[in-house]
């Protein structure tokens, strides 16, 4: 299993200070139609690494969400 798993496994090649985008799909939009929305909010300095694929990152402080995100996003 941990075979067919890797396959599709890629590295990534953030760090931390980097600059970076995060996908608008899973973050609502404040006002607004949803089709009118950008694809991608950035950039935004990576603050931690707390682990291989999550990252902390440096949001507005007016973003009312987590600011930790898994590299996917």
């Amino acid at each position: 299993m941990k075979k067919q798993a890797d396959i599709r496994k890629k590295d990534h090649p953030f760090k931390e200070n980097d600059l970076v985008y995060v996908t608008a799909s899973h973050i609502k939009p404040q006002s607004g139609v949803n089709k009118l929305k950008p694809l991608a909010h950035g950039s935004f300095r990576i603050v931690k690494k707390i682990n291989d694929v999550t990252f902390a990152l440096d949001l507005p402080k007016h973003w009312k969400i987590n600011n930790t995100f898994h590299v996917s996003y």
